[in-house]
């Protein structure tokens, strides 16, 4: 199980890239569903890897004719502001569902 969250951005959103290329007519919901049964995250990480993934799907669609590594590279320089983007909406998930323990 993945447990760090720069490199469960970069699976997450390369095994997004793999799945896309070898399913080019596959929608962005199918993508994230593949990604999702696939790959096993820890909690705290969900949130930024499925951001990763929805960057190199946008990034895609925006750039049809980029490659995989410019794509990557995209993501790799993005990653910080991704995992600190993701950080609030993680922290309100944790709240949400330690409040519905107790």
């Amino acid at each position: 199980m993945i447990e760090d969250k720069k490199i469960g951005v970069i699976a997450a959103a390369n095994l997004a890239l793999t799945y896309k290329k070898q399913n080019p007519t596959a929608d962005t919901e199918e993508i994230f569903g593949h990604v999702m049964r696939i790959f096993k995250i820890e909690r705290n990480i969900k949130i930024p890897s499925m951001a990763g993934v929805n960057f190199v799907l946008k990034y895609l669609e925006s750039n049809p004719r980029a490659t995989e590594k410019e794509i990557m590279q995209r993501l790799s320089n993005e990653i910080p502001k991704i995992i600190n983007s993701t950080k609030t909406q993680e922290e309100q998930n944790i709240q949400e569902e330690d409040s519905e323990l107790t």
